[in-house]
């Protein structure tokens, strides 16, 4: 069971090693840069070595210079001079320009893992942790969107100031818990080339400390479209997600899409900290097709898997050290 609970971001942590120019520990690259990498020993693009290369002659007297274009020796010559960084998230502390300095850091590598996690690794997710992570599949893959992660009582309508996610409004306005949900539009995504959505929803309600995540995946492909709801738990979806899913049939019908609905129904979570992990899992293995263990799925095996195999707890806990960087 999982709470929703703001946190404040931890700042970068450097730690020192010996001045020899060791290869620094590898890091988990955002899915936004798998295919863009400069080498295998980088999650830095050719883009992102030149902006850290051009931040570092602007820091150094010319003779320091890194005169080479070439990413391999601006990589080597990075890590062979900056010997205070253990980790090459480090470098971009040569930036100066704070708001570039966090979209490369964004945008390259996984999200850092809560402090909370150094002294318990199966610490509940918060919504900030979950969309930290699917964000970044927002980003690369262009057709699909992430909506929440979103109380159960999406629908409801409450006073702007009650919502602490709503942002320049008037407090007094009514709007809907999640606006995302309750106005939900078809054929608008479908205009704006959108096909693929991925959700995930608490099943407390939005004035409740949060309890449970579970998570919804439509694929509006004309040839197998699909709703498909997992709650790792294995429990039928709630009322409210019932409705929804009716209403995305609905709309589909309207654009000639014979929307699919899938539920899940098998039990994977044993324990009480993984929903918020199963629920990312099932969004990106969705999206990707790949499961750690098998790639390129089809939809078929994509149900299969989370429809009948068992997806233990423990393996939840490895990706923690996958979506999320130590």
């Amino acid at each position: 069971m999982n709470t929703r609970k703001n946190r404040k971001s931890n700042k970068n942590t450097q730690r020192r090693r010996a001045p020899h120019g060791g290869k620094p520990a590898q890091l988990n690259c955002s899915p936004y840069v798998s295919n863009k990498k400069a080498s295998a020993q980088t999650c830095y693009t050719v883009e992102h070595l030149n902006a850290i290369r051009e931040a570092y002659n602007k820091s150094h007297k010319p003779h320091e210079y890194i005169p080479w274009s070439n990413p391999d020796a601006i990589w080597k010559t990075l890590n062979s001079r900056l010997v205070n960084c253990t980790k090459e998230d480090c470098w971009l502390e040569i930036i100066k320009n704070t708001e570039l300095r966090k979209q490369i850091q964004d945008i390259v590598f996984a999200p850092k893992q809560p402090k909370e996690w150094k002294t318990n690794i199966n610490e509940w997710l918060t919504d900030l942790d979950i969309r930290n992570v699917m964000k970044q599949y927002e980003q690369t893959y262009r057709n699909f969107k992430f909506i929440g992660p979103s109380p159960i009582d999406f629908d409801a309508r409450v006073k702007a100031s009650k919502l602490y996610w709503v942002k320049n409004i008037p407090g007094n306005t009514a709007v809907c818990v999640w606006e995302e949900l309750c106005k939900l539009n078809i054929k608008s995504q479908l205009q704006n080339k959108i096909i693929k959505m991925g959700m995930v929803f608490n099943l407390d309600a939005h004035n409740m400390p949060g309890s449970h995540w579970v998570s919804l995946f439509v694929d509006l492909s004309p040839d197998h479209p699909f709703v498909f709801y997992f709650d790792s738990g294995g429990n039928p979806p709630p009322s409210e997600i019932q409705t929804l899913m009716n209403r995305i049939v609905k709309q589909g019908a309207a654009k000639s899409l014979k929307i699919k609905k899938i539920v899940n129904h098998h039990r994977h979570q044993k324990q009480n900290t993984e929903c918020g992990m199963y629920s990312l899992f099932f969004n990106i293995t969705m999206l990707t097709g790949d499961s750690g263990f098998e790639e390129n799925m089809t939809l078929d095996d994509k149900i299969e898997l989370f429809t009948k195999v068992d997806i233990p707890d423990k393996y939840m806990e490895l990706y923690r050290n996958k979506y999320y960087n130590k």
